[in-house]
């Protein structure tokens, strides 16, 4: 588990929260891909690698890194992060018991386009 961010000075990193979404390509007979911005955040990010366990047991999902931001209500995985030109797919958002901070497990899945 990452460390407990208790001051929000430790939420340095801009951040945006982004949500994804799908859209007919007419011209292609394709799918294209949207990212809409929900918001700009402050987070604390860290690289944290592996594979995710969840009472001892592989849970399938890659967790390549975590931020911690100020806790919001419309933050879910179907939103992504962008930072510095990467991507990243939310795996699981969780509050702290305060309701002041949301930690975000992440799997980067490439650039920004």
């Amino acid at each position: 588990m990452a460390p407990r961010v208790e001051d929000p000075g430790q939420l340095r990193e801009p951040v945006e929260i982004r949500t994804w979404q799908q859209f007919p390509d007419l011209a292609d007979n394709d799918l294209d891909n949207a990212y809409p911005l929900v918001a700009k955040v402050r987070a604390r990010f860290e690289s944290v690698g592996g594979v995710t366990y969840r009472e001892g047991v592989q849970a399938g999902e890659r967790v390549t890194h975590r931020a911690t931001i100020r806790y919001r209500d419309d933050v879910t995985t179907e939103n992504v992060i962008i930072r510095r030109g990467k991507r990243y797919q939310i795996q699981r958002a969780a509050e702290d018991e305060k309701l002041r901070f949301l930690t975000l497990d992440l799997e980067e899945v490439g650039p920004h386009v």
